[in-house]
């Protein structure tokens, strides 16, 4: 249908694009732009908007100096995806009057504990497929209502950073069900916002929230953009599409059922493609998110992922370089031995950065159990590696009973 596609991921820490041209079947272009994540004050973190936005430009337009040579192609559709659990309040004119609120931000921990601890964890998990956790929308919006009420009430819509890019570009703010998924307030069953649910917990309106689309809504990129990227004579598209986390597995097991994917960035997750929604989730904190009419992805998610690698590395390293790692795992004889061959003299919690899984804690601590006078560096880092693996082990068990 279009002589290219341009998929855009709209990640926590920068913007990621790929350029398939039909006509030689191939990618033709891979490039990515950074952002920066502020902390404001000690785990309240903010993102500029326009800063992503000017990102996202910066990637379309070295796209389209790509797709203009050697001869124009004459149709184009761009595919968004974003990550999940952006907060983001919108004035009236639908400009920015906060920055974007990513995942990583716990200033909304004690509201959700508050809600942990009146018992609803049933309830809004089996509606929404989300457990109580900060890491959710729902959570930041109540702490926004109660300790910033003006901007609230001056606020039109609450929305997340793929919204905001999606109005930019085509001139038309609605929220594709994959992602409104991961706010904790839409109801993952009905596949409609979870008003009642949303207004009891936040004491916000409904009206605020956007209207929702499908993923594979496409709209006509604006002139305005058009102009600016030089393509005026072009047809372009864009689809709204779906979350980060929905297209890893996609593009990793497509809608194969029983296969799970491990993905481990900042955070590590353990995923599997279901084409029933699954709200009879045990006791913890797995989710279950829409993916579109017909699938939805089930789950669970660690804080403690190549992050804590980062903060070993540079607490306890001094270095940067993950070449230190394998150096250090390969003294240990990590890489011959067999796993049941392994002692473990040392052990690693790997909860540096608080828990999601089994249960959310914002107050769980990570710590060395079983350190000696002879142990070294190489010692350390194996008991990290293992513990992180761990940790991903056990959440892959829970999403596959």
């Amino acid at each position: 249908m279009y002589d290219c596609y341009l998929g855009v991921d709209i990640g926590t820490s920068g913007a990621k694009a790929v350029l398939w041209d039909k006509k030689s079947s191939q990618f033709i272009l891979r490039t990515r732009e950074t952002y920066s994540n502020r902390m404001t004050k000690f785990g309240w973190i903010t993102q500029d908007a326009n800063e992503v936005f000017e990102a996202i430009l910066k990637i379309l337009c070295e796209a389209f100096e790509k797709i203009k040579e050697p001869s124009p192609r004459k149709s184009v559709c761009v595919v968004l995806d974003s990550a999940l659990h952006s907060l983001l309040f919108l004035d009236h004119h639908l400009d920015p009057l906060t920055g974007i609120i990513p995942w990583i931000d716990e200033r909304a921990a004690s509201i959700a504990e508050e809600f942990l601890n009146r018992n609803l964890q049933s309830l809004i998990h089996k509606t929404t497929g989300c457990p109580i956790d900060s890491t959710y929308p729902l959570y930041k919006v109540a702490w926004f209502a109660r300790n910033e009420p003006d901007l609230v009430e001056h606020a039109s819509k609450v929305a997340s950073i793929k919204e905001y890019v999606f109005h930019r570009l085509t001139g038309h703010l609605v929220t594709d069900t994959a992602v409104a998924s991961g706010t904790g307030y839409f109801d993952v069953s009905k596949r409609k916002w979870a008003a009642e649910l949303f207004e009891e917990i936040t004491g916000v309106s409904r009206e605020k929230l956007p209207e929702l689309v499908s993923p594979y809504q496409i709209l006509h990129l604006q002139d305005s953009v058009k102009k600016f990227l030089g393509a005026e004579g072009m047809d372009i598209e864009v689809m709204i599409g779906i979350s980060d986390a929905a297209a890893s597995s996609i593009g990793t097991i497509g809608d194969r059922q029983g296969v799970f994917t491990i993905s481990i960035g900042t955070s590590a997750a353990v995923r599997t493609i279901s084409k029933e929604p699954f709200t009879r989730l045990p006791d913890s904190n797995l989710w279950c998110y829409s993916i579109d009419e017909t699938h939805w992805i089930i789950g669970g998610a660690m804080k403690n992922g190549g992050c804590v690698l980062d903060w070993y590395l540079n607490t306890f390293l001094n270095s940067s370089e993950y070449e230190i790692i394998e150096e250090h795992l390969a003294s240990q004889g990590l890489f011959e031995k067999k796993p049941e061959d392994i002692k473990r003299q040392l052990l690693f919690l790997p909860l540096v950065f608080g828990q999601r899984f089994p249960h959310w804690s914002r107050n769980a601590a990570g710590a060395f159990i079983g350190m000696r006078g002879t142990m070294s560096r190489g010692h350390l880092t194996a008991a990290v590696a293992q513990g992180i693996a761990f940790n991903i082990k056990r959440t892959y068990q829970a999403v596959c009973s």
